[in-house]
This record gives C-alpha cells, structure tokens and sequence, in this order.
C-alpha cells in the first residue's frame, strides 16, 4: 500500500455503526446496506468529468474513505480513516464502461469485493 493511502485515524465507532457492524457480523454475505450506483455515459465522453467529481467528493467526507476494523485492545471495532481512496478506482471505472452491458453487475460485485480486500 502506498504511503498516501496509509490510515490516517482510528476512531471509536458510535452506538449505531456499532449495531449495524454486530448486524454485518451475524451475516457477513448481506447487502442489505451497501449503495451501488451504476451511470450508463457514452464511452468516455464524460468520464473525466465523473472521476474529478468522484474525487472531489470522497476528498471533502472522510466516511467515504472510512473503513471498519475490529481490532482496538478490548475487540471492540473501530472506524479508520484513509488519506486517500486508492488510486486504482478509475482503473476500474473505465474497464466498467468499457463492459458491455449484460456483463457489468457480475463485474461490479466482483470489483467491489476486491477493493474491499484491499482496504482491510
């Protein structure tokens, strides 16, 4: 992992992430909060427009770069803040719409399921 993107902050997580992690916990393989949003454009036409937007927005919400770990001395979970997302999304971003149409969701779990290897 790149220095930049390193952990910047541990922080306690409040009574309501704590209920939602336990939730998490009892069925790790639910998506019952997880937000996808898929925006069909053309080709590349916008892309650009979307990466800087996507950038700018997680820069200013530190949630959006907030990973939860269950790892403080008495097992209780914590919230960790990165510096940064990982570089590699527009990667990911492009090879998305450059999938054809009918092959993207199982793209789209995949993908997600490797970044969220990533950060933990």
């Amino acid at each position: 992992m790149n220095q930049s993107n390193q952990i910047n902050t541990k922080h306690p997580i409040s009574k309501f992430q704590e209920s939602l992690w336990f939730e998490y916990c009892s069925d790790p393989k639910s998506y019952n909060y997880n937000v996808i949003t898929i925006t069909d454009v053309d080709k590349t036409k916008y892309i650009q427009e979307i990466i800087f937007s996507t950038n700018n927005l997680i820069s200013r919400h530190n949630l959006l770069r907030s990973t939860f770990h269950d790892k403080d001395e008495d097992g209780k979970p914590i919230k960790c803040y990165r510096r940064e997302y990982p570089a590699d999304h527009v990667k990911n971003v492009v090879h998305l719409m450059m999938t054809p149409a009918e092959n993207r969701d199982n793209l789209v779990l995949f993908d997600s399921i490797l970044l969220w290897t990533r950060l933990n």
